[in-house]
């Protein structure tokens, strides 16, 4: 049990977890997640260029894709269809607010 225990406080605590999540635009989603960083995260390229998978076609409707939520208890964004994205997945593919910024300004 005590085994058990440790494992979940140290998964309680996973920096990629998202505690905030704000539909932008087109396939862009504004992400807050637990290590206090900001970051937009484009999924444009997930939904049309890669091979989405069958939950995730939907998702190219932009109206279902704006329907975006937070799910605290998961940690991540859903959608209404039910489709998910893994936490770690986002944080990576994320730009960070400060970068895209940066990116505006050059």
């Amino acid at each position: 049990m005590e085994n058990n225990q440790k494992r979940l406080d140290h998964y309680s605590d996973l920096y990629w977890d998202i505690v905030d999540a704000v539909y932008l635009d087109d396939y862009k989603v504004k992400l807050w997640f637990y290590d206090g960083s900001i970051k937009v995260v484009d999924l444009e390229e997930r939904f049309f260029r890669d091979n989405p998978g069958t939950v995730f076609l939907p998702l190219r409707d932009k109206e279902l894709f704006a329907t975006v939520r937070l799910d605290e208890d998961l940690g991540t964004i859903t959608w209404e269809n039910g489709a998910d994205l893994a936490p770690e997945y986002l944080y990576e593919l994320g730009v960070g607010i400060e970068t895209v910024k940066q990116q505006k300004t050059s």
